[in-house]
Parts: structure tokens; C-alpha cells; sequence
């Protein structure tokens, strides 16, 4: 039965986002020459145009009138019901370790928002690494080592982080003695390139296995739960059980299969729809100032929680590990427990990471975030993504369903999601209109001017700032300014022509973005679904997507979470 609602669920979405194929499927800045305003159905505009600000931004958490299109009514219900939860319902409370100063020292380097991400992922990893009584934790992607440093001197793991670019673990190094973390402190960065090569594998499980037995030497033999460098430390995170996650809340049905959640998504959406997102300042505020303590309750639901995911595999008792894979000796002895993370980990980094941990008995749990999904490789010939899908399920639907995603549809997944546009002022909206009106105005000058499409080169970062887009022309005097371009000299009279004519479809962007923002958590709870199929098809292993950041905060906050059982934990 759940096999079949699955495959219905997977059906449903890919043959929406093959029908709708019209509203992402281009570049944005294409939108004058591709006309992209003659696809919107005219009913649909009618029954759009007439909304509010606030009306509109409710549309994508289930608002309706009796009066619309019957087609742009399903719409909205289809992609509510098709999408996983994305509302941060788990309860983290990150713990300090000697207050203000120690979090600053661990927070320097970091934006608010980055604070955010590593605060909750380190709790996160915390309390799921302990429950498994994993002894180290490999960091895949560690970029700078800000989530290490946290998992380390906050929580007392022993980590390894992983990174391709020595520039990045060279300069991560310094910044790491520079603020007293000597060789011994339990971090690890290495320079490795993670990929699906033979000799790939054979270095990380290398590397693996001499970080871990490095540790065991230091910690003098300890090798069963989290083994920090310092006692103190693993005294604080032994009492830090309410600063991780509620596993299951508002989560673990809706995220089995991409529409397990489809009948009480009304429900869901009602009660969204009744929540008020608060600004991002008092969210922040909220987060960085004010650490709430964990009530009894709060513990025990999220002990029976985390209880609940780690005993609900189907196939727990199809899976052995007998021998380590690292050293060839008895699992008794060994005792590698290793926690792969990854936060934000780019394009191939997620399906990489999901096919080591596979593979790799001495990983035995896993929380990964991804981004960047249209960076993912392609088939030169096909164009085809290398990586998607990576599942029998959904690669059994898509042999039904002549569906191929571009990069445009995966570049959707990876934008902002409903929650930013709920938040938009009128403003924003016209803004943002602005912004893409007048970009495509000179996408549709250099295709048209007879320069044969020539490019637009930007001589700084940015060619216009918010304010240049008061007018059309402060918009023109900063392009031409900051980029060089087809012949700017003798452009502006063409271009102010342009503008005349094509400014009655600028009212057009706002409709094309808000089916965008309704297909948005579809494409992505599709990728995410593939990726937690290709973990669960896999004998032993249980996996679901959890959102574990505020997702106004922080948008890519879908985590897969997985686990393998374990002859030990029987």
C-alpha cells in the first residue's frame, strides 16, 4: 500500500511539472524574447490581477475564490499536497558553553544568517549522533570549519572535516590556531575531493580510519559514544538532550513519500496559513538572544520521537556488518561509528555523500543538506542530469512520464521559497518587477540591435543597485557605466523605445513569479524524495527529509536524515 501511494504521489508531481513545463522553463531574463506573457492562461490573469498584495502572497499556502479557473484552483492544491513540510517545527535550543564571549569566538566570520545554519545543525548532529552512540563525525564539504569548531568545543565530537579546496582547509588551519584550537583539540581538515572514483573511496575510508584511530590513542582507548578532546565538554553535551530536535514533528509521515502527506495537507496549510512569520530581525533576535530552557515535556517527547525513527525500518533486520570495513576486524573491536554531515553540500557533493555512506559500514548516520541542485553535471550528448534521478522509484515513473528537467527547473528549486514571497511588501513586488523588466529589456536590445546577440559583460559585481531601479534611466546610466555591451553609445533612444512598448506586460512578471513560487517546493521535494529513495531502497538503512532551519531564515532547510541499524542496538 505505501509503495503505491508513493508511486501515485511521484506520478502526480512529475506530471505536473511536465504540464506546467511553460512557467519555469525559460531564463528569466528572456522574458520579452520568448513572450513568455502569451503562455499565461487569460483567465488566470483576470482572476490574479484584481488581488492584493497580502491576497497574493496566500495564495501559495492555499488561499482560493470560488471564482477562479478551475485549472489555476487545482494548481494551488496540487502543489500544496505535492510538497513536502517546509516550517521549522523542531525544537533546537543551541547551548553555550561560557557565554557571550566563547559564542562570539565561535561566531566570528559568520553571517547572521550562516550563525543560524551551524547553531541548529550543530545541535542537530548533536543529539542525533549521540543517540547513536557514534565516536566521530566526518564534515563533508567543511568549507571554513565553522559547523567543526562548534561540533567540537560546544558539544565535544571529534571531527573530520572534509574539504576539496586546499585554499579553504589551508586557511580554515590558520584561523583555527589563531583562535587556540591546537592539533589536539579533536578537529581534523583535510584536503580531499570527494567523488564516486575507486581511489576516492579507498582515501576516505582511508582517512576515516587514521582520524579514528588517532582519536581512540588521544582519548586513551574510549571508542563508544561521542569523544571529545576535553572532559568538560562532554560533560556539557551530555546535558545538552533538549538542544537538538523533535524528529518527528510536523515531519516524519508527510516526508516518507512525497505525498504521504497529501490528505491532511489542507490541515497543514490551514495552519500555516493562521501562523504569523515575524520579521527576520526577531527571529534572529529570538534565536541568538535569547536561550530558552527545555521544559521535562519537551524531553521526553523528543526522546520517544527520535525512539520512534530509529525503530521504524522495514529493513533493520536485513542488514549485517560483521567485519569492519577499514581494518578487517571484528565489529566488536573496531567500533568506527561514524556521523556523515554535510551543510549546503553544492550540486554532486549530496549524491556523493548519500553513495559513500551507503557503502562505508563504518558510517553509520547521516544528516546532509543540499543546495545548488541546476549545478549538478550533465550528459555533454543528452543533457541529461548525471545524478537524477538516482532512485528505482522515481526512475520508474519518468520511464511513464517523458519528463527531463533543465537547469532552469532545477535553478527554481534552489530560489527562495513561499515563506520570503508571503513576506513580500508591494514594494518588493515592484521591485522585483523593475528588476526583471528592465534586464530583459536589455536582453531583448542586444538580440534585436543587429549585434548579433552579443553578450553583456559586467565590469563590476553588481551592475545596478536598488536604487538605479527608481527610474529607467538611472537604471541605463548604471549599465552603462558597469558593463560593456552592444555599441551603449547609440543605445539609449532604442532602449527607451523598448521600454514604451513592452511596459504594459511588466504587470505580467508578478503572475509568472507567483506560479513559479507554487512550483518551487515541488521540484525540490522531488529531488529530496529521490535522494531519501535511493538511501531507503537500500537494505538497513532508514531515511527521511526534515526541515531543520527557519525557513525564512535559511530556505535550502530540508535535511536528509538517515540511520543504519546495527547488530548492537538490537
Amino acid at each position: 500500500m505505501a509503495a503505491s501511494v508513493a508511486d501515485d504521489s511521484l506520478h502526480r508531481a512529475i506530471s505536473l511539472l511536465q504540464k506546467y513545463s511553460w512557467i519555469y522553463d525559460f531564463q528569466l531574463t528572456q522574458f520579452f524574447i520568448e513572450r513568455i506573457w502569451e503562455k499565461i492562461p487569460e483567465k488566470w490573469c483576470e482572476d490574479l490581477f484584481s488581488l492584493t498584495t497580502d491576497e497574493l502572497g496566500e495564495i501559495p499556502y492555499g488561499y482560493l475564490k470560488n471564482s477562479w479557473s478551475p485549472d489555476l484552483r487545482t494548481l494551488v492544491d496540487e502543489t500544496i499536497a505535492l510538497s513536502l513540510p517546509r516550517q521549522h517545527s523542531i525544537a533546537i535550543n543551541p547551548v553555550t558553553v561560557a557565554g557571550d564571549v566563547e559564542d562570539k569566538r565561535l561566531h566570528v566570520g559568520m553571517t547572521a544568517k550562516k550563525i543560524h545554519e551551524v547553531d541548529n545543525m550543530a545541535a542537530f548532529v548533536d543529539e542525533f549522533s549521540r543517540q547513536g552512540a557514534c565516536n566521530i563525525v566526518v564534515d563533508a564539504g567543511a568549507g571554513m570549519g565553522y559547523l567543526d569548531k562548534l561540533l567540537n568545543s560546544k558539544y565535544g565530537h571529534d571531527v573530520l572535516g572534509l574539504e576539496s579546496k586546499h585554499q579553504f582547509t589551508h586557511g580554515a588551519k590558520i584561523k583555527l590556531q589563531k583562535r587556540g584550537f591546537d592539533c589536539d583539540c579533536g578537529i581534523q581538515l583535510e584536503t580531499l575531493e570527494l567523488n564516486e572514483s575507486r581511489e576516492c573511496f579507498d582515501s576516505f575510508r582511508r582517512t576515516i580510519h587514521d582520524f579514528y584511530r588517532k582519536r581512540r590513542r588521544k582519548n586513551g582507548g574510549d571508542s563508544n559514544g561521542a569523544s571529545g578532546s576535553t572532559g568538560a565538554a562532554r560533560d556539557l553535551a551530555a546535558r545538552s538532550t533538549g538542544a537538538a530536535h523533535d524528529l518527528a514533528a510536523g515531519s516524519t509521515g508527510a516526508a516518507r513519500d512525497l505525498a504521504a502527506g497529501s490528505t491532511g495537507a489542507a490541515d497543514a496549510r490551514l495552519q500555516e496559513c493562521n501562523n504569523t512569520v515575524g520579521p527576520l530581525a526577531e527571529n534572529l533576535c529570538e534565536l541568538n538572544l535569547e536561550k530558552t530552557r527545555q521544559t521535562q515535556n519537551n524531553e521526553e517527547k523528543l526522546e520517544s520521537n527520535l525512539k520512534h525513527f530509529t525503530e521504524t525500518s522495514e529493513n533493520v533486520d536485513n542488514y549485517e556488518m560483521n567485519r569492519c570495513d577499514l581494518c578487517d576486524e571484528d565489529s566488536s573491536r573496531c567500533r568506527v561509528n561514524g556521523n556523515i554531515v554535510g551543510l549546503h553540500c553544492c550540486a554532486d557533493l549530496t549524491p556523493t555523500v548519500l553513495r559513500l555512506f551507503s557503502n562505508c559500514s563504518s558510517l553509520r548516520r547521516l544528516v546532509c543538506v543540499s543546495c545548488c541542485y541546476h549545478r549538478m553535471s550533465r550528459d555533454p550528448d543528452s543533457g541529461s542530469f548525471n545524478n537524477f534521478p538516482l532512485s528505482r522509484a522515481v526512475r520508474d515513473v519518468l520511464n511513464r512520464v517523458p519528463w527531463k528537467p533543465s537547469v532552469y527547473c532545477f535553478r527554481l528549486a534552489a530560489q527562495e521559497t513561499r515563506v520570503r514571497w508571503r513576506n513580500q511588501t508591494a514594494a518588493d513586488h515592484e521591485f522585483h518587477m523593475k528588476n526583471v523588466a528592465y534586464r530583459g529589456l536589455i536582453e531583448l536590445y542586444a538580440k534585436t540591435s543587429g549585434s548579433n546577440g552579443a553578450s553583456i559583460v559586467k565590469l563590476r559585481r553588481r551592475v545596478a543597485r536598488r536604487s538605479h531601479f527608481q527610474t529607467f534611466d538611472g537604471y541605463l546610466d548604471a549599465v552603462f557605466e558597469r558593463s560593456s555591451g552592444p555599441d551603449w553609445s547609440n543605445s539609449r533612444h532604442e532602449l527607451k523605445r523598448l521600454h514604451r512598448q513592452y511596459e504594459q506586460y511588466f504587470k505580467y512578471i508578478q503572475i509568472i513569479t507567483l506560479l513559479q513560487v507554487l512550483l518551487q517546493p515541488v521540484i525540490e521535494s522531488l529531488i529530496a524524495t529521490d535522494r531519501r529513495l535511493l538511501l531507503a531502497e537500500t537494505p538497513g538503512i532508514t531515511a527521511d527529509v526534515i526541515p531543520i532551519f527557519d525557513e525564512m531564515i535559511s530556505p535550502r532547510n530540508l535535511a536528509i536524515v538517515a540511520y543504519k541499524s546495527h547488530p548492537d542496538s538490537r
